[in-house]
């Protein structure tokens, strides 16, 4: 490779004995780039260093695609400060950051994340940003009153953690987010929430965030942005603060709200009044294909039923029949479905158990009423109907009773509820349990 420069000839061979370019180098840049993206990251570094030709394709898919761990950050960012032509190539980033001995400075750990930070809202080309970090929330009450000035600063600059690679105006090619913030506990989502005002984001996931009061939002921003894709996993907020993050979508497509907040003991701002929440969804109901929610709070008596009839293009739909169906006295008391809580739009139905706490005949008395409202037209496009069990007490072979009344026009079929997910990562710290709710004695 290096043989030009190290035995480089006196004089120039006549052009008819020169050996011909490979045939790889004789390719449109479109075809080469074609053929070296099926590299690895360390064979891709090899062509880059082949040739001049090869240089300019390789490092540009090199640096398309960055995926990061705590080792490789700061060499990532030496890299584009010594070469800023590098900044335009980056396209998908995701930082994986374990930054455990900074996490014990507090001021090393924000000068280290600023730097992060500076760095990504160079990358003018960026599209899809994750970031998954070791975020370790304070708790004032924990320390003695002697500690507690240090503890408020160390709350005060975790709370801009990232900031400003969220909140710069040079990102305007960013489609798509994921932020988790924390391995184990809740974190403040702060002055972050100006994520959910980015004017040309498409899809938005936040694990495991307190969102105290939104409080950047105001009536200008109602139906402004383009976001189609918004999901909070194990997120901590009110239904007003839900509401004024649903109106801001100018047509938001699907919507999942799902998971216990991690480290509940100390930060409940959730409602265990699940319809108020709902409520709030139907600011976007108009559009919403999609839907996935379950409610962690929930009373033990007096839940009330839930109906989806004012969302008209609802194509997707996952639910636990305790939250649709609600019930009386007794948390396991489901009140009866006395009419069709679904829209005609309705194609595909996910009912999901996290507890094991509805039994199998649950199955076959939806399957009962379900076939009824296809055969009567009120469900004319149901085409899929899922029960999601809990793995640990197996699924059973054989399909639900009664599915035949639905004459092939809808496909009945079991699957496991995974409880444990990794998210946005797949890696133990990025965990949460799907299968985590609490009960409450409310009114």
């Amino acid at each position: 490779m290096c043989s030009i420069r190290l035995f480089r000839p006196k004089y120039k061979l006549p052009i008819h004995h020169r050996r011909p370019d490979p045939i790889l180098l004789r390719l449109p840049v479109e075809l080469l780039e074609a053929v070296l993206s099926n590299l690895l990251p360390v064979d891709l570094s090899r062509a880059s260093r082949a040739c001049r030709q090869l240089h300019l394709v390789a490092v540009q898919l090199l640096f398309k695609t960055v995926v990061l761990r705590t080792p490789q950050v700061i060499p990532f960012i030496c890299a584009l400060d010594s070469n800023r032509e590098l900044s335009r190539y980056v396209q998908s980033l995701t930082m994986h950051d374990h930054h455990l001995q900074l996490r014990d400075n507090i001021e090393a750990y924000k000068h280290y994340s600023d730097r992060i930070s500076q760095t990504i809202a160079r990358l003018t080309n960026l599209r899809s940003l994750t970031i998954k970090a070791c975020y370790h929330q304070q708790r004032p009450w924990t320390h003695p009153p002697s500690q507690l000035p240090r503890v408020l600063d160390e709350t005060a600059v975790l709370k801009t953690l990232f900031l400003p690679a969220l909140h710069s105006p040079f990102l305007a090619s960013l489609r798509s987010c994921q932020l988790n913030l924390s391995d184990s506990e809740t974190w403040e989502l702060g002055d972050r929430e100006c994520i959910l005002l980015h004017p040309n984001l498409k899809s938005l996931s936040i694990l495991g965030a307190l969102i105290l009061a939104f409080d950047s939002f105001t009536e200008d921003h109602r139906h402004t942005t383009p976001l189609t894709e918004l999901t909070l996993l194990c997120c901590d907020l009110s239904p007003e603060v839900l509401a004024k993050i649903l109106a801001v979508p100018k047509k938001l497509q699907k919507f999942t709200f799902i998971g216990a907040p991690q480290g509940i003991a100390w930060g409940k701002r959730t409602s265990d009044h699940h319809e108020r929440y709902i409520d709030a969804m139907k600011l976007q109901a108009p559009s919403l294909v999609a839907l996935n929610i379950s409610f962690w709070n929930r009373r033990y008596s007096h839940n009330p039923p839930v109906d989806f009839l004012c969302f008209p293009v609802l194509e997707d739909l996952t639910i636990s029949p305790g939250v649709l169906q609600g019930n009386g006295e007794h948390f396991h008391d489901l009140i009866p479905l006395t009419s069709n809580p679904f829209p005609p739009s309705l194609k595909h139905l996910t009912l999901y158990d996290v507890r094991y706490l509805f039994t199998l005949t649950l199955e076959t008395t939806y399957v009962s009423l379900l076939s009824w409202w296809v055969a009567e037209r009120s469900l004319p496009n149901l085409t899929t109907l899922t029960f999601a069990n809990p793995h640990d007490y197996g699924i059973p072979s054989e399909p639900p009773s009664g599915w035949e009344a639905f004459q092939g026009k809808v496909a009945v079929q079991r699957r496991e509820f995974i409880k444990l997910r990794r998210f946005p990562i797949d890696c133990e710290c990025c965990e949460f349990n799907m299968g985590s709710w609490t009960l409450g004695f409310g009114h």
